[in-house]
Formats: C-alpha cells, sequence, structure tokens
C-alpha cells in the first residue's frame, strides 16, 4: 500500500523550537493546565492559550481560510482546463456564477459552488454546485441532478473514474439513540468497499473523502482506508483519525494501548497522549484537530495536563 507515513519530531515543553527535526517538521507543545482545574469543552478555555502563543504560528494557521481564496483556486483550476467562472451580484445581494466554455453558458445561474475535483492528470474534474434549480454535478460537459439526501459527501476523481460514497441502508442502532447506517464506496456506479457504523446524525459518519497519487482515501468513524485497506486494523490500532497532507504528504493520529500518537510521511512520531480531542460537536468542537496544508494543531492530554499542540512544516 502506497500510503506511507511518518517523519521524526522532537518533544518540548512549552512553546520552543526542538532541535534535531527531519525533513522540516516540527512538534511544539505548550501546558496549559491540569485536567482536574479545567477541560477544553467550553468556549472560556481558549482564553488560557496566551496571545504571544496564538500569533507566533498565525501566518501559517490562517492560509486559505477565506472563502474567497477556494473560489479563487477553482477559478485558476478551470481557466487551465480551458473554463470560465463568470460571477455577478445576484439579485437578492449574494454572488451568483456562470460557468463558461468559449464565450457561451454551459452551467447558468450558479449560487454557490460546494467542490471540485481534478485527476491526476489535471484534465478532467468534477464539479458539484448549487443551482437556481437545485444541486447539479458538471462532469464531462454535461450537467446530472445530484441527491445530496443518498450521497452526503462530494464525489472525487481516481483516474478517469468517479467515485462516491453512498448511503445504502439504515436500521437499528446497537449504540442508545443511534441507527446504524450502511453505506457503499463506489467506482462509477460499482461498489468496491462497504462498511456500517452506528450514528445519531449520519452527516457526523464521514470526515474525509479524497484521492491522492491514483489512491481514494477515506476516513469514517475514527477508520482510516486507503484503497479498500483498513489502516487501523492491517497496523493493529484501535483508532485512526483526522488524517490530512502537510505539504504533500499524508499525516494522521492513531490510537494503541491507550495512546495516541502521530504518523507522518511513513515513520511514527515520539510523541505521545493520553488524549486527543476530535469528532466533537457543540460548544466542545472549538477544540477539535485542525489542519491546512502546512500543519497540525490540536489539544491533547498527557499526565494529567492539557496541552495546546502545533506541528508541521513551517519554513
Amino acid at each position: 500500500m502506497a500510503l506511507v507515513l511518518g517523519v521524526l519530531a522532537c518533544r518540548a515543553q512549552g512553546i520552543a523550537v526542538p532541535s534535531g527535526t527531519v525533513a522540516g517538521f516540527v512538534v511544539e507543545e505548550y501546558k496549559v493546565v491540569s485536567k482536574d482545574a479545567d477541560t477544553p469543552d467550553h468556549y472560556g478555555f481558549a482564553g488560557r492559550i496566551p496571545p504571544r502563543v496564538r500569533e507566533k504560528r498565525a501566518r501559517w494557521r490562517d492560509v486559505l481560510r477565506r472563502e474567497e481564496d477556494r473560489i479563487s483556486l477553482i477559478r485558476n483550476a478551470l481557466e487551465r482546463l480551458g473554463y470560465e467562472l463568470a460571477e455577478w451580484p445576484g439579485p437578492e445581494g449574494p454572488t451568483m456564477y456562470s460557468l463558461r466554455r468559449k464565450g457561451k453558458d454551459v452551467l447558468p445561474n450558479i449560487t454557490s459552488l460546494e467542490s471540485f475535483s481534478t485527476n491526476e492528470r489535471g484534465d478532467r474534474f468534477l464539479l458539484l454546485v448549487d443551482c437556481t434549480t437545485g444541486t447539479v454535478l458538471f462532469r464531462d460537459g454535461k450537467v446530472r441532478k445530484w441527491d445530496r439526501f443518498k450521497i452526503l459527501i462530494p464525489p472525487i476523481l481516481v483516474g478517469t473514474s468517479m467515485m462516491t460514497v453512498e448511503q445504502v441502508g439504515v436500521g437499528p442502532g446497537t449504540k442508545p439513540h443511534c441507527s446504524r447506517y450502511t453505506y457503499a464506496v463506489k467506482r462509477d456506479g460499482k461498489t468496491v468497499y462497504g462498511f456500517s457504523v452506528d450514528e445519531f446524525n449520519p452527516a457526523d459518519t464521514i470526515h474525509r473523502f479524497t484521492s491522492h497519487s491514483g489512491q481514494w482515501i477515506l476516513e469514517y468513524d475514527n477508520n482510516l482506508v486507503v484503497n479498500g485497506t483498513n489502516v487501523g486494523r492491517s497496523n493493529g490500532y484501535s483508532k485512526v483519525f483526522c488524517f490530512s497532507f502537510i505539504k504533500d504528504k499524508p499525516f494522521y493520529f492513531f490510537e494503541k494501548d491507550g495512546k495516541t500518537r502521530m504518523s507522518y510521511d511513513g515513520r511514527v512520531l515520539p510523541n505521545e497522549y493520553d488524549e486527543v480531542i476530535h469528532y466533537q460537536c457543540c460548544e466542545p468542537a472549538n477544540f477539535n484537530v485542525r489542519a491546512n496544508d502546512n500543519m497540525v494543531w490540536f489539544y491533547a492530554l498527557r499526565g494529567g495536563f492539557w496541552y495546546y499542540v502545533e506541528a508541521g512544516v513551517f519554513n
């Protein structure tokens, strides 16, 4: 399996750049407070992080967080493929869009851009949008209606194939107040992987679905699957969560023997935690793992103390 993970990093107590980092990957920890005094499940906990700590990595954390930056990336990618994304103020204020090719509208009256996906060669794309007539998918010059109640997350391209994760069944759950949802990962309509999970809300089940180097990657309910192989089961991990790419290299957290660690570009990092907050909802969700192309930042428990941690490649 081609998902190779890890690069060694060093442990720091408080905020300090560790020496001897490998491939520029740095882990910085700030010791916040004893778990007996407070816990990161309310907005006020964020005030325990000093401004100097927040400000140090602010320009790395804030990369591409704005909606206009996301739209700009989509527009530039479409232009390379011979399309134009025109925009104008809508009748009630919000921006409207139109997808054009050679000066002609091929998909007008777009109210929002839901997702954009290209294949590895960059010569094909999927564009999922909301229009005044409903949600539609634009693929290979054709428009098709999209059932967002059956297919909860955007599709991806792997090679020339479109891949989706579709809800195919629901029944009584094994956990209180939950139903058991069954899903199928499909490649051009044919099932290549299936799984079931207990959830109160099916929208909380799937956390990431993406492609990289010809592989499809799915994260759901503390599981990571790459091309049909469950990474956690293959490695004896009880949980794998919060997958991302940092400088185009794979990163994730995993739990084994009651301890949570990190993997980056093929190697396990030495930092070890009793807990890393993730998948929380409502107010505690403010302290879930966050990540972008440069770094990951999170709240972790070790030895009875909460830490605020920033890790990534900052050159």
